[in-house]
């Protein structure tokens, strides 16, 4: 599930840049009435602030699924992040799957 390294600020920055831009283009998709897409870009966004994190602590998920399970094993379960967030995540996973995958 998980693989532990050694990580550089510049790793965890990369996953900040990325979650940032992703939200920046899930508001213009959501703007342009791209619902569908923007869930998706929404659901990246977290995804790549949860690696930042997870990152932070020196470990690299390998999926998708990996990343929310360790989210919550370091972050959710410890309190330093509140469990809201879970709730979030785990709509957000649910909804970029329907968006992604329904026809």
């Amino acid at each position: 599930m998980s693989k532990e390294f050694n990580v550089s600020k510049e790793d965890i920055q990369s996953c900040i840049s990325s979650s940032k831009e992703r939200i920046k283009s899930a508001k213009i998709l959501f703007s342009a009435k791209q619902y569908r897409d923007a869930v998706s870009r929404a659901y990246y966004a977290f995804l790549d602030s949860a690696n930042a994190l997870l990152l932070a602590r020196g470990i690299l998920a390998r999926s998708h699924r990996g990343a929310i399970r360790l989210f919550a094993l370091h972050y959710i379960k410890t309190k330093v992040v509140d469990r809201k967030y879970m709730r979030y995540f785990n709509l957000l996973m649910e909804a970029r799957e329907e968006a992604d995958f329904a026809e």
